[in-house]
C-alpha cells in the first residue's frame, strides 16, 4: 500500500494536487450504530459499534504511513476511535524519525476528557465540521437518545481543544453532513460562534455553551488553521507578504455586530492567486 501512495505521489503531485495525506475511515457514524464507542449506545446497550480495524491493525496501519513520510486523516466520529487513533499516532510518533506531522482526526462527536489534551501534546489537529455543532432536531433526537447523559451534553468540544493548546481546523463534510448540510464557510463559522441553527436566534444551544467560539478563533478555524493542515500556511489562510492573494472581501465586518448575522455577509469580490475571479 504504501509504495502504491508513494508512486502515486512521484507521479502526479504538483503545485495544485498534493499527494501527502491518508485518509482512514475509522469507524462509522453514531446514527446508524457503527460510531465506535467506549461505553455502550445508550438506546443499543449491547453494542459499541466498531472499526474496520483491530487494535493493532491500527498501530501498524498508522505507523507504516507515518514512516513512509505520510500525514493521516482520520474518520472519528465515535470516542474509541478517536482515542486509538491517538494512541496509534503516539506509537507511530515514537517509532519514526522526527518530522513536521500535520495529523488530522476528523468529526469528534465526542471524545473522553482524558483524550482531549492529546490533541495539543502530539501535535494533532482536531477538524470538525462546525455546522454539525448547533442543537437541531437530529441532535436532539437521534444524538441524545444513541449517548444518553452525560455523554449526550458533552458533545463537539471545540473550545477544550483550544483552551489545552491544540489546533483545530474546520470542514463541512458537505453534502454527507446531518440535519444541517452546507459548503457555505459564513454559515458554519456561525453555527461555530453561536451553536444553534441558522435564522433562529432563539434557538436552543447545543450543550455545553461554553464551547462556543469566538468569531475570531472560528475564522481562524477556517482559513489558517484550515490551511495549517493541508501544509498550505506557507501560501494561504491569511493576508501576509509572500503569500498567494487568496481571499474574499465581505460587504460588512463580521467581526462586530449579531454574530446570528454573520451568514447575510455578502462577499464583493474574491480573488484566486491574485486574480479576481468574482466582484459583485
Amino acid at each position: 500500500m504504501v509504495e502504491t501512495l508513494t508512486d502515486i505521489r512521484k507521479r502526479i503531485g504538483s503545485e495544485l494536487v498534493k499527494v501527502d495525506t491518508v485518509k482512514i475511515i475509522g469507524d462509522g457514524s453514531q446514527g446508524g450504530y457503527t460510531a465506535w464507542l467506549i461505553e455502550p449506545y445508550a438506546d443499543m446497550p449491547d453494542s459499541t459499534g466498531g472499526s474496520p480495524f483491530t487494535e493493532d491493525q491500527w498501530h501498524q496501519l498508522v505507523g507504516m504511513v507515518d514512516a513512509a513520510g505520510f500525514d493521516v486523516h482520520i474518520h472519528a466520529c465515535g470516542e474509541r476511535t478517536a482515542r486509538v487513533a491517538l494512541d496509534s499516532i503516539e506509537k507511530a510518533i515514537a517509532a519514526n524519525p522526527a518530522r513536521d506531522r500535520r495529523n488530522t482526526i476528523a468529526h469528534l462527536v465526542y471524545v473522553e476528557d482524558s483524550d482531549n489534551p492529546r490533541f495539543a501534546k502530539l501535535g494533532v489537529i482536531a477538524q470538525f465540521s462546525a455546522n454539525w455543532s448547533s442543537a437541531d432536531p437530529d441532535t436532539l433526537q437521534n444524538m441524545v437518545a444513541r449517548y444518553g447523559e452525560p455523554r449526550a451534553s458533552r458533545m463537539y468540544r471545540t473550545k477544550t481543544v483550544l483552551k489545552q493548546g491544540g489546533r483545530v481546523s474546520f470542514g463541512t463534510d458537505w453534502p454527507a453532513a446531518g440535519y444541517f448540510s452546507t459548503y457555505e464557510p459564513l454559515k458554519s463559522i456561525q453555527v461555530g460562534v453561536t451553536r444553534q441553527l441558522i435564522g433562529l436566534k432563539d434557538a436552543p444551544v447545543l450543550s455545553p455553551s461554553d464551547e462556543r467560539l469566538t468569531v475570531e478563533e472560528a475564522i481562524h478555524a477556517n482559513t489558517l488553521g484550515a490551511a495549517y493542515q493541508l501544509r498550505m500556511d506557507h501560501q494561504l489562510g491569511s493576508i501576509e507578504v509572500g503569500k498567494l492573494a487568496d481571499l474574499i472581501i465581505l460587504d460588512r465586518n463580521i467581526l462586530e455586530g449579531d454574530p446570528h448575522d454573520i451568514h447575510k455577509a455578502k462577499v464583493d469580490m474574491a480573488m484566486m492567486n491574485g486574480t479576481i475571479r468574482h466582484k459583485a
